[in-house]
């Protein structure tokens, strides 16, 4: 069939039907045969690689993107970079490195398409393979060496990532891969060595080392007990000319979680870089643990967060950012999931949801415990889109979650309804209708026990209303006044990917056991 019918057919059935249908009777071999006969460059070509680019991204299975590529007559070596991208994002999540290596033979001389393949290998624990991408063909730009070193840093392994570095085109080593490498280094303990990096950045590659170069070794040389040498950094932080390196609150909180409650070492830093160091700037619970982890820092002090991940929202004009806060209460292992809308000058704190994780029988869980939406805010949907969110974090992270005791009826309803999470003995069987009133909900249960678990302030504050005979039509079935524990890995998989359908991306560089060792605070 010509591409030009193929493109008028297309576009007549998105107008009449919408986007859905038209890619139901389409298809998938008419929609890339139009991509691939139709000239690059053509305005056409672009909508389509577009379109189908979205519709990859949709995908809830590898499958259903091999499915998609599997036409022979796609051209490779077009403008439809865009679209492997994606289907490549699609195998990471699965963590396929298979069928990885098998969509990057179709594109061989994208160095996107290859930064991705290194990064999955990485991050599903296959350095090698992401070692090899690297030597298999002359590179011409830096993303796939840094996502090379990344990988290492994943598995621990230091010598493979000074050694790509050290063997890459000189012109090629930004300070994105200098930090890469110092990453891996912190990681691997290994303090000399990131300390002998950071001397050689400027000297070999003429790279000045930012803010993050200095706290990458810093946290090396005190996680290797070479705490004088940290201190001696700290000192030429100190005299720098530059602002931006100079130590700040977190450079002495790093030094201050190192030496707590060891005597010996306290005394060397009270020597080395005064007393105030260690009095002012220390920070009680996971506060410090986060600094190791080299996630992105917004704001200071109370309001700080650290970046996580984004979710794509629908009427949003930028995606939601997603940030973890450590609770302050050092007696309690708790942590807030916030929620915050891009704006000038500072971006806008939807909400949040407060959990608390930690190992139970030597297995790592992360406990729900309530969420709390900015009054502005309620009656958006933002309570299901968040608790996704939540669920996401911890099948990455191979956490188990699990709910405190639950009595907000609508959360209840989400829980079992929305993920299929399964309420423990001793809750109140009831059936939740909408009231008249906005915002208002009615509860119904063939015992008395709702008046028990609902004050008249409880019912006041929720908007609750109680009944004593059913509503007609008949409600929808929940259970309150109880915790819920999980239905399964694969069903709850399937149930949250179908809540966020590909709204969730993660940033890059956070391995599964990393997320699960920030998450307990490790």
């Amino acid at each position: 069939m010509n591409a030009g019918v193929l493109v008028k057919s297309f576009f007549s059935l998105v107008l009449c039907s919408g986007w859905l249908t038209a890619f139901h009777f389409v298809g998938n071999l008419g929609l890339v045969q139009a991509v691939a006969m139709a000239p690059v460059s053509s305005p056409s070509t672009v909508n389509y690689v577009a379109l189908l680019a979205r519709q990859v991204k949709k995908c809830k299975s590898v499958q259903e993107v091999m499915d998609i590529l599997s036409n022979e007559t796609w051209d490779t070596d077009g403008g439809n970079e865009q679209v492997f991208a994606q289907a490549l994002a699609v195998c990471g999540k699965h963590k396929d490195v298979e069928a990885t290596l098998s969509i990057l033979k179709r594109v061989p001389n994208s160095e996107l398409c290859r930064a991705r393949a290194i990064s999955i290998c990485g991050n599903s624990g296959d350095v090698s393979r992401a070692l090899t991408l690297i030597a298999e063909r002359p590179l011409l730009t830096s993303g796939p060496y840094n996502s090379a070193i990344a990988s290492c840093g994943h598995e621990k392994k230091w010598r493979e990532a000074l050694s790509v570095i050290d063997n890459m085109p000189k012109h090629l080593v930004t300070s994105i891969t200098v930090n890469a490498a110092l990453t891996t280094l912190n990681k691997s303990r290994r303090g000399t060595e990131a300390l002998d990096l950071l001397n050689r950045a400027e000297s070999t590659w003429n790279i000045k080392p930012d803010r993050i170069s200095y706290h990458n070794t810093l946290s090396a040389l005190l996680s290797s007990n070479q705490l004088e040498e940290g201190c001696r950094l700290v000192q030429n932080m100190s005299k720098s000319g530059n602002s931006e390196t100079r130590p700040n609150n977190e450079t002495f909180t790093r030094i201050a979680a190192a030496v707590s409650g060891k005597e010996k070492e306290r005394a060397t830093v009270v020597a080395l870089l005064g007393e105030h160091i260690i009095d002012t700037q220390a920070q009680p619970g996971q506060f410090s643990g986060f600094q190791r982890w080299n996630i992105p820092k917004v704001g200071r002090g109370k309001a700080a967060y650290w970046t996580i991940g984004h979710i794509i929202v629908n009427g949003e004009k930028d995606p939601l950012i997603v940030g973890l806060q450590p609770n302050r209460n050092p007696a309690v292992n708790g942590m807030k999931l916030c929620f915050y809308r891009k704006a000038e000058p500072r971006s806008q704190k939807l909400g949040y949801l407060l959990m608390i994780n930690s190992v139970n029988d030597g297995k790592p869980t992360s406990q729900f415990l309530g969420q709390f939406v900015d009054e502005e805010e309620r009656g958006k949907g933002w309570a299901k889109l968040w608790l996704a969110a939540w669920l996401q974090l911890c099948l990455q992270a191979n956490i188990q979650p699990c709910t405190g005791k639950m009595h907000k009826p609508l959360l209840c309803l989400v829980l079992q309804d929305s993920f299929g999470m399964l309420p423990k003995e001793g809750g109140i069987q009831a059936e939740l209708s909408p009231g008249n009133e906005a915002g208002q909900v009615i509860l119904y249960s063939s015992s008395r026990a709702l008046e028990g678990a609902f004050s008249p302030l409880d019912q006041r504050k929720q908007n609750i209303k109680l009944r004593s005979q059913p509503m007609n039509p008949r409600g929808r079935p929940i259970v309150v006044g109880t915790s819920f524990e999980w239905p399964g890995h694969q069903i709850l998989l399937d149930k949250v990917t179908s809540v966020l359908d590909a709204k969730w991306e993660m940033i890059e560089g956070v391995s599964e056991q990393t997320l699960q060792n920030m998450l307990l605070g490790k």
